[in-house]
């Protein structure tokens, strides 16, 4: 299994391979969620710009943060607020494995059902959405 999972994983993230962010000079070597000290340049406009061409350049001026990184609150905390992201998006939507919950478990959560108001089984589900509301909205 293990084995398995490696080679897609490589085949997967391997995709990338002749993107201007994976060539040199644009050697990055960071971890998954590119959290080394070279890719903090990026955002704070201190990468080095030598050797880069023109359209890597601007690939680079474009990640520039233009906002104070806190200026913005990134987490949704109103249930109201996330309830409204999840029905926007398309289900086709990529989505963070942070939360272990994909796309469209995430809609069922806000879908209508059928069960009798009250009745014991939608008393289940609402407890049980409202757990993965909670993960989704508060982590």
């Amino acid at each position: 299994m293990d084995r398995l999972l490696t080679e897609s994983s490589r085949a997967h993230f391997g995709q990338s391979g002749n993107a201007n962010l994976c060539q040199p000079p644009l050697e990055i070597l960071m971890d998954f969620k590119g959290s080394c000290v070279t890719a903090d340049k990026i955002p704070q406009g201190e990468f080095p710009e030598e050797g880069l061409t023109p359209a890597t350049k601007w690939i680079v001026e474009q990640m520039k943060c233009v906002a104070p990184p806190d200026s913005c609150p990134w987490e949704l905390t109103v249930v109201e607020e996330c309830e409204g992201k999840i029905k926007l998006w398309k289900e086709t939507t990529s989505t963070s494995p942070m939360t272990g919950v994909c796309l469209g478990h995430a809609k069922i959560c806000f879908a209508m059902h059928l069960l009798a108001k009250g009745s014991p089984e939608a008393t289940e589900l609402e407890e049980w959405r409202s757990r993965i509301i909670f993960a989704m909205c508060c982590c």
